[in-house]
């Protein structure tokens, strides 16, 4: 979960690898999104995010900021990132009492000491690929994980907090069978999505930093969708609010057309009645010897359709701002 993404060979040099320095716009940082560091200090949040967490190696693009940028765009407010990953651990590393896992639990607490309008809203949890070695630890991978769930929230004190896994894009002989028991916890409020498929570097173990980007917004919309209420309250209103406002649309809608029907209609009424005087003068002018029907006839109805449609043009018109206006035509 810290990220390898522009992390490039660096030859001749010690270390023999470095960030690219290359951030993409899904990570740019942003005002509201914060970083609590290793100092245990919230500060804007900015890429690598674990720079100083993860500090025995050389990180670069994670998914934390592009997941940050996702969640931002659709919840209000500050949004602030607990980095914790350590890249190449073991499950067995994040036991309770165990360095790691102490750690993280210490961050979290510290990250909303004092604030009493601060919430722990979530937990990301990518990790796995060094349990994909070991026969004997793909097959205990389940029952460890799901004891550091229990673990965490009861350290926590948040008995459902929520928790998205991911499943393994890479690792070694025993990639599938962790992959199996990750997908087949069955806890309420945790969920996994698939990594699998996304690009791997040319190293097929590590995201490269579009699969990164990606991965992001994959945690993004997991959380969104399935946890945060905020937005989907705000999205339910929002679609309240429009349907209220189409409703109105159509009535207006509605009452254009009562109006311009009723002058459509009187208007053809109007044209009936003249068609009628006009056939019925033509009629009176055959029976009297004193003009051709066939004519005055014919002539009679051109005017007639052609009237109509310039009306029925008129309401199309006069009502092609409005969702209903092909019916109105």
């Amino acid at each position: 979960m810290s990220g390898r993404g522009g992390v490039i060979k660096n030859p001749h040099h010690t270390p023999n690898k470095r960030w690219n320095g290359v951030i993409p716009p899904e990570c740019s940082p942003d005002a509201s999104i914060l970083r609590f560091n290793a100092a245990l200090k919230w500060e804007q949040a900015h890429e690598p995010l674990h720079a100083d967490i993860d500090n025995k190696k050389v990180c670069g693009i994670g998914p934390g900021m592009s997941f940050a940028n996702a969640v931002r765009q659709r919840v209000a407010g500050e949004l602030g990132l607990v980095p914790c990953a350590v890249g190449g651990t073991a499950i067995k590393e994040w036991a309770r009492g165990e360095e790691l896992y102490e750690n993280m639990v210490k961050r979290t607490k510290e990250s909303v000491k004092g604030d009493e309008n601060a919430e722990i809203k979530a937990l990301l949890w990518y990790q796995g690929e060094s349990d994909t070695s070991s026969e004997n630890d793909a097959e205990v991978y389940k029952v460890k994980m799901e004891n550091l769930i229990h673990n965490v929230r009861q350290d926590l004190n948040l008995s459902s907090l929520p928790i998205i896994q991911v499943a393994l894009a890479s690792g070694s002989e025993y990639t599938e069978k962790v992959r199996e028991a990750q997908k087949g916890i069955n806890i309420p409020n945790v969920i996994c999505i698939d990594a699998k498929g996304l690009q791997l570097k040319e190293d097929n173990l590590h995201l490269n930093t579009e699969a990164q980007i990606k991965l992001g917004h994959m945690l993004a919309e997991a959380y969104l969708t399935h946890f945060d209420v905020t937005s989907r309250t705000r999205e339910t209103r929002d679609k309240g609010s429009a349907k209220k406002a189409k409703e109105a649309l159509n009535q207006n809608c509605r009452d254009a057309r009562f109006y311009d029907g009723g002058w459509v209609l009187g208007g053809i009424v109007r044209l009936f009645h003249w068609f009628v005087h006009l056939m019925t003068s033509s009629l009176s002018r055959v029976l009297s010897g004193s003009g051709g029907s066939g004519i005055s006839l014919f002539g009679s109805k051109e005017p007639f359709w052609l009237a109509v449609c310039c009306c029925r043009g008129v309401v199309g018109t006069w009502t092609s701002s409005c969702p209903c206006w092909r019916f109105a035509r």
